[in-house]
C-alpha cells in the first residue's frame, strides 16, 4: 500500500537524490550484524538547502522541511547544503531484517512503521532547532482496523546487541490519522526531532503468556538471534537471552493468538534457521532445533511470512 498524497501548494527548493547508502550512524557489531547490515533497509540520501523550505518525496512519505530548520549539536546557526539520509521500515519483515522491532520495556507494539533520520553538513551531525519541526505525509503500509489509537514513539538503540526500545514521545509529534483522497489511510503531522521515529500503540490483549524457548545445542552456534511476531498483525519483538538457563523467551504474549518464533544462527560461514508457529494460552515452553540453510533462503521465507 503505496502512494504520494501531499499536494504542492508552495515553491521550495530543487532537492538532488543520491543513490541509496548506509546510514552514517549504523553499528553492526553485535550478534548476526553481518548479516542485518547485508539485509538492512539503506538509506535514501538526499541534499536540501539548508536556508530554503524543502519537499523530500519517497515512496511512502512526503517531508517538508522548512528553512533554517537545522543548527549544529553546539546550537550554531547553519547555511548551505544539508545532507539527509531517510530509512523507512514498514513491514514485519522490515523490522527483522533491520533488527529493528516494536517493543516499549519488553511490551509489544502494533507499529504503523519506523522511520530513521538523520542529518549532516561536512560530516558533522546536525539537530533540529528547538523552535523547528518537520511536517509529514506518510502512507501506512500495513493496516488493520484496531489501529485506532496509533501514536508517537522515539527510539533508543541498545549498541550491545542493535535492538531499539520505543517510548512514547508526546512532546516531539503531533500526529493524526487520516484518509488519503484514494481512501487509503494514513498519518499527517510534525515531528520535532531526528533520529528513530515510530507510529505505534500498545497491542493490548486482554490476556498475556510467557513462553520459554530451548533452542537444541545452543552452544554450538557462534550467534544467533531470535524474534517473536503476531501473524496479520504488524507486531514484531525480539526474544530475549536468558545466560542462566541458556534459553530464549518472550514476556507479554497475546494470550490465543496465531503466532510465530523465528531463531536465526550461524556457524563459521553455515546459517541455520527455524519458524515455528505457536498459539498458547498460559505460560510456556517449547524446543526448538534449527536446520542448515542460507541467508538467502531465510531472507525469502521471512519475507513470504509478511501478510500470513
Amino acid at each position: 500500500m503505496k502512494a504520494i498524497f501531499f499536494t504542492l501548494s508552495f515553491i521550495c527548493a530543487t532537492i538532488t537524490i543520491l543513490s541509496s547508502c548506509n546510514k552514517q550512524e549504523k553499528n553492526f557489531d553485535y550478534p548476526m550484524g553481518s548479516f542485518f547490515e547485508k539485509y538492512s533497509e539503506k538509506s535514501q540520501k538526499f541534499v536540501i538547502h539548508a536556508d530554503k523550505e524543502n519537499l523530500i518525496s519517497t515512496m511512502s512519505s512526503d517531508f517538508t522541511i522548512p528553512a533554517n530548520a537545522f543548527e549544529t549539536q553546539e546550537g550554531k546557526s547553519i547555511s548551505g547544503k544539508v545532507t539527509v539520509y531517510i530509512s523507512q521500515i514498514k513491514t514485519r519483515s522490515d523490522m527483522i531484517l533491520n533488527n529493528k522491532t516494536c517493543t516499549e520495556n519488553g511490551k509489544l507494539l502494533q507499529s504503523g512503521g519506523e522511520l530513521f533520520i538523520e542529518a549532516y553538513q561536512n560530516n558533522d551531525k546536525l539537530k533540529l532547532k528547538s523552535t523547528a519541526t518537520i511536517s509529514i505525509d506518510r502512507a501506512v503500509t500495513f493496516f488493520t482496523d484496531n489501529m485506532t489509537s496509533m501514536r508517537g514513539y522515539s527510539g533508543t538503540i541498545d549498541e550491545s546487541n542493535g535492538e531499539i526500545n520505543w517510548t512514547e514521545d508526546s512532546i516531539n509529534f503531533d500526529l493524526t490519522m487520516k484518509s488519503s483522497s484514494a481512501g487509503m489511510p494514513m498519518f499527517t503531522g510534525d515531528i520535532g526531532l531526528l533520529g528513530w521515529i515510530n507510529w505505534d500503540q500498545p497491542y493490548n490483549e486482554d490476556t498475556v503468556c510467557s513462553i520459554s524457548i530451548n533452542v537444541v545445542d545452543y552452544n554450538k552456534y557462534d550467534e544467533i538471534v531470535g524474534f517473536f511476531e503476531v501473524k496479520n498483525e504488524n507486531v514484531v519483538g525480539n526474544l530475549k537471552f536468558d545466560a542462566s538457563s541458556t534459553t530464549y523467551h518472550m514476556d507479554y504474549v497475546p494470550s490465543n493468538k496465531d503466532s510465530r518464533i523465528l531463531i536465526i544462527a550461524k556457524k563459521g560461514i553455515t546459517y541455520y534457521f527455524v519458524a515455528k508457529e505457536i498459539k498458547i494460552n498460559e505460560d510456556s515452553s517449547l524446543s526448538l532445533e534449527l536446520a542448515s540453510s542460507t541467508e538467502e533462503k531465510i531472507v525469502e521465507i521471512i519475507k513470504g511470512y509478511d501478510y500470513l
